[in-house]
């Protein structure tokens, strides 16, 4: 250690200077004058000092303190407690050019960091090792903790309560801090984690080296700005590059951060052990350009617009090694995000070459349940089903209106967003699904493929749709189009769409028709046009389906199979022309929790099948009318004609048979013997009456031309000739009862 000193004590300066010069001081020999709970300690460093101090006093006797020098500390190295080195440093080089102190003014002409090596570990039990070093770190963070239960009223009102002094006449000027440049160079930070979920014995890993950092033209004064540079490479293999600049007196900064090839599997480990996914690939590439900036209301306005992409993106099955996942590219361009106003605004987002694959296991559980965890789940006894069935608020009946959603504490139907949200257009390009079930014999497999897709125009600002176009096909055959318009930002969102599903052959689906209905499917095709609105929340659908030359197959022995008369429903539905037309209507409210789409398409399906094996006839009366009473055709009792009505029900059978070919109609008498019989008589003895009457009355050549059963009898005539007939068939009859009478004695 070297101090020389020169001194004018007879100028009325009284300038001093003293020059201090400190070389090779060794930090761990000192280190013993640090705390004991310190939580570190250092095992090497050097300390170099050169410096010169000027004391002097101005024209008006103000003391003035000018400051310079330079240190050097090099060779640094810190320990934690248990012996692991944490932080070292090849050197650290800060000049210091002439500042003033007393004036709060300070002057750094450079820093320099030579390969700073910086090393973080989080333990087990999560701690982080740098939250353990200092003085009483631990007991710090309790205490930190326990002030911010304490803050409360008292606190602020101890704040508010202090009275403002007025400033002084002579107040010290604001305090000035001045880097001229600062450079870290050869730097590197190794983190590693043995609390990530999938950490295991080996901790979770990532190295950020080659770091550089550049800052010219640091300074705390209004107005001044610096430069910044900072470039680093993730794992040996991610590029990560920040320019721009920035002020500190007001806060503005314009920054462009720059990052390419981060690998989304160095995250694996943070992936939760219940999942079983695991990330095989990919490479994330982000540009931004970030600016904040202080509003001259005291506040900060920040913006962020730039893009992001991902390529080559995998996911696998961690338990079988099978492919769940692969997107080919995923990107969003045009991104501009601001705080103060906040608004959301995105060029395009593109979704290219997605792939995925969803498995129906042996067991009937989907690969995805298995691995997202969901087997793990507690199983809901009766008992607490009831408990929460007895909690729970019973639903409506059909005749009650749904509970208004005000009534249930749900937010107002006319809540818009936050902020605004718009993005131009959402791209899909050759997205495919592949789906294989195992759980049913023979397994099925089939492949939807969604060849272009778009949505423009998507905005939370106006009560317009956006246009959506989706194209594709299922297994390369049947055509998929979906088109309309649609807004989910709405706080109503908006639905005007139309689904068609044209030419899907219905023969590959025969492992599940044989499963569940019985039978085979010899041949068929599907096609489904689907059109539905929502519009403020109230949903009008039409579901047509049209099963062409759908015919059964052979009989399939299945336990599964439901007992319902497909075959019959089939012929019954099936027209002349080999098609079934089903029109399935739907509406209803999104906001009733009663309402559900498809469980009305499904019910509608089903009472159809029941349709067929409970009211044939009723289902049959649908196509053609005559409801249930077309089951039976009704003779007037005694006679062979058919009634008007009954005529009308024959007609509409020929109709049936002829529109349904597939259907056979089995016919089987009945005769009440009772009822028949009294008609008989009753017809008899009108055909003796008029018999009669024809031969009595009217000129031979007369009665020739009409029949019996043309002849009229008056009520008057009715009794004359029913009186002749008695004594005529009874009273002129020997073989009569004795109890037989004239009838005038009657």
């Amino acid at each position: 250690i070297a101090i020389a000193a020169r001194t004018k004590p007879f100028r009325d300066s009284l300038e001093t200077i003293v020059d201090i010069d400190l070389k090779g001081l060794r930090l761990p020999h000192y280190f013993g004058y640090a705390p004991e709970d310190i939580g570190f300690e250092v095992t090497n460093g050097g300390l170099d000092i050169t410096s010169s101090v000027s004391i002097k006093r101005d024209a008006d006797q103000k003391l003035l303190l000018e400051v310079s020098g330079r240190a050097i500390l090099s060779g640094l190295e810190l320990v934690d407690d248990t012996g692991d080195s944490f932080f070292s440093m090849a050197a650290l080089d800060i000049t210091l050019a002439p500042s003033a102190p007393l004036e709060n003014n300070i002057h750094l002409k450079s820093i320099i960091i030579d390969a700073p090596h910086l090393r973080v570990v989080r333990g087990s039990d999560g701690t982080v090792n740098l939250t353990t070093l200092g003085p009483g770190a631990a007991a710090n963070a309790d205490e930190d903790n326990n002030d911010d239960e304490m803050a409360g009223p008292a606190a602020d009102a101890t704040e508010t309560d202090i009275p403002e002094t007025p400033e002084a006449e002579n107040a010290s000027p604001p305090f000035v801090l001045a880097v001229d440049e600062i450079r870290l160079n050869a730097g590197r930070v190794d983190y590693r984690d043995f609390a990530a979920p999938s950490a295991g014995d080996t901790p979770m890993a990532m190295i950020l080296d080659d770091i550089k950092l550049s800052i010219d033209g640091f300074g705390s004064a209004p107005g001044d700005s610096a430069a910044v540079g900072f470039s680093g490479v993730i794992n040996h293999v991610a590029d990560i590059d920040l320019t721009g600049t920035f002020d500190v007196t007001p806060l503005t900064a314009n920054m462009r951060l720059q990052v390419t090839g981060l690998d989304p599997s160095w995250g694996q480990p943070y992936m939760p052990e219940s999942i079983r996914l695991a990330v095989a690939g990919g490479s994330l590439d982000l540009t931004a350009d970030a600016g904040v900036e202080t509003t001259p209301d005291g506040d900060l306005a920040a913006s962020v617009a730039g893009k992001v992409s991902l390529t080559d993106f995998s996911v696998l099955d961690r338990d079988l090694g099978s492919d769940v996942l692969n997107i080919r590219l995923f990107s969003i361009n045009g991104i501009d995000v601001r705080h103060n106003p906040t608004a959301i605004r995105i060029d395009d987002i593109l979704l290219d070459g997605l792939s995925h694959q969803i498995i129906r296991q042996e067991d009937g559980a989907l690969n995805l349940v298995r691995i997202f965890g969901a087997g793990t789940e507690k199983t809901t006894t009766k008992e607490e089903s009831a408990e929460k069935a007895e909690g729970a608020v019973a639903p409506a009946s059909p005749d009650e209106p749904a509970p208004d959603a005000g009534e249930t504490g749900a937010p107002s139907a006319s809540s818009a967003l936050p902020f605004p949200v718009a993005i131009n257009e959402i791209r899909l390009q050759d997205l495919s699904v592949n789906f294989t079930d195992r759980h049913v014999t023979p397994n099925f497999s089939t492949r939807l493929d969604l060849t272009e897709g778009s949505v423009k125009g998507l905005t939370s600002e106006s009560f317009e749709g956006a246009d959506l176009m989706i194209k594709g096909a299922v297994d390369q055959q049947a055509v998929i189009d979906i088109s309309g318009r649609i807004n989910p930002l709405l706080a109503n969102p908006l639905i005007d769409v139309t689904f068609g599903l044209h030419n899907l052959e219905l023969s590959p689906l025969s492992p599940y028709s044989g499963a569940y209905i019985g039978n085979a499917i010899e041949k068929g095709k599907l096609n489904i046009d689907l059109s539905y609105q929502i519009a403020k929340k109230q949903l009008q659908a039409q579901n047509q389906i049209l099963l062409d030359q759908f015919t059964l197959g052979h009989k399939i022995d299945s336990p599964d199979a439901l007992n319902l008369p497909v075959g019959l429903a089939v012929a019954l539905l099936k027209d002349r022309g080999g098609q079934i037309n089903l029109d399935i209507p739907v509406s209803g409210r999104t906001d009733d929790p009663r309402f559900s789409v498809g469980k009305i398409i499904i019910q509608s399906l089903t009472n159809i099948m029941t349709k067929a094996a409970t009211s044939p006839f009723a289902l049959a009366g649908i196509l053609v009318g005559g409801g249930e009473e077309l089951q039976y055709i009704e003779f007037a009792h005694g006679l062979v004609l058919l009634s008007e009505e009954s005529t009308k029900k024959v007609t509409a059978a020929e109709e049936l048979l002829f529109q349904r070919p597939a259907l056979n109609l089995e016919m089987t008498g009945y005769v009440d013997v009772e009822k028949d019989r009294a008609a008989l008589a009753e017809m008899t003895l009108e055909h003796e009456l008029k018999t009669l009457k024809w031969t009595e009355t009217g000129p031979k050549k007369e009665k020739d031309l009409i029949t019996t059963t043309e002849v009229e009898l008056s009520d008057e005539e009715y009794e004359t000739y029913l009186g002749k007939l008695y004594e005529k068939q009874v009273l002129a009859n020997p073989d009569a009862e004795p109890e037989a009478k004239p009838l005038s004695d009657k």
